[in-house]
């Protein structure tokens, strides 16, 4: 969609500039652009380059405006926003060139009342809409990968202490001094009682207020419903 933003702004700014605002605003700063195109009566150069610029962004940077206006019509014959700028900035392109072309015809008689700018700078804030649409949108895609990406990988969890190995769990969750046997025991009430320290500071449950439970760090994936974590 940028580049689709940035070829409509390319050939539109200059519309808005030459025809909006010098042409029709300060007529004498530029009094070339009211004169005859190539001799032409009736086609000045204001009207020339407004519809050789303008006709660009109607057919090339608009024709996706076009193409989903007609799959939204033929497939559920519904009518979105596509169809109403379709709608909108074909009129005044038609209606733009057949002015000028009786204005032509006319060698002049006729005034033409050109709408070149309005099609094109309606095509032009549109697609600039969805761009920033699409970048909001990318943006918050973005913003909730990284919470995501934040989330732990692992929790503490009292487990309830197991009758038949009451005294060594007990033993465990009251820390390493508390714990004899094995260099496997004391390894794991070291653990068990850094983990239940952790969970203090954090202001968590943890074994000293449930004495019954040992602290354990465990994945997500384990965490049901109704644990003590």
């Amino acid at each position: 969609m940028l580049w689709r933003l940035r070829w409509a702004a390319l050939f539109t700014v200059p519309i808005i500039i030459f025809v909006m605002i010098i042409g029709r605003s300060w007529p004498d700063a530029l009094p070339f652009l009211h004169d005859p195109a190539f001799g032409v009566k009736g086609l000045p150069w204001m009207d020339l380059g407004a519809w050789v610029l303008a006709t660009p962004v109607q057919f090339w940077t608009g024709s996706v405006f076009y193409i989903h206006a007609w799959r939204r019509l033929r497939g559920s014959c519904s009518l979105g926003m596509d169809f109403l700028v379709v709608t909108g900035t074909t009129v005044a392109y038609v209606y733009s060139a057949i002015d000028v072309s009786i204005a032509i015809a006319t060698e002049g008689i006729h005034d033409s009342a050109q709408f070149f700018e309005t099609s094109a700078a309606l095509i032009m804030f549109v697609v600039l809409g969805k761009y920033l649409e699409s970048s909001a949108k990318r943006r918050t895609s973005n913003a909730i990968a990284s919470l995501l990406e934040l989330q732990p990988s692992s929790a503490v969890r009292l487990d309830p202490i197991r009758p038949e190995a009451g005294a060594d769990a007990a033993a465990a969750s009251a820390g390493p001094a508390a714990v004899g046997g094995d260099a496997a025991a004391d390894a794991a009430a070291v653990r068990n009682s850094t983990l239940s320290a952790e969970a203090r500071a954090e202001g968590l449950f943890s074994a000293v207020s449930h004495p019954r439970h040992a602290a354990n760090e465990v994945p997500l994936d384990q965490v049901a419903p109704g644990d003590l974590v």
